[in-house]
């Protein structure tokens, strides 16, 4: 049996990638009833962008644009690396190069 805080991350981590689950098959896939499903998404919800659709067609599901894994520069964060480029030795140049690019979005700033 996983710990709680293992269950959560691994809701969070299937989410990423289905984009949408029900509730019931959350809750049949960890083998913990609907209400443990349910107080899950309600502490994941504090921390992700995780929102509940009811009715028939009910579940829970990650709001469009939303990637766990994708990791984003600041403004200034941005800003600095590149005039760090400017007194930079060729080999250190390379390195803040790939730092813009793994990171960057929108010109290297999450907007």
């Amino acid at each position: 049996m996983k710990s709680t805080i293992e269950r959560r991350q691994r809701i969070i981590e299937i989410l990423n990638m289905r984009r949408s689950e029900k509730i019931e098959n959350l809750a049949f896939e960890f083998d913990v009833t609907r209400r443990t499903i349910e107080n899950d998404i309600q502490v994941l919800s504090c921390s992700y962008p995780i929102d509940t659709k009811t009715g028939p067609t009910g579940c829970v599901y990650v709001q469009d644009g939303f990637d766990l894994y994708e990791r984003y520069l600041t403004a200034k964060q941005f800003e600095v690396l590149e005039e760090l480029k400017g007194v930079a030795t060729g080999e250190q140049v390379k390195v803040l190069e790939t730092i813009l690019r793994s990171f960057g979005r929108n010109g290297g700033v999450k907007k």
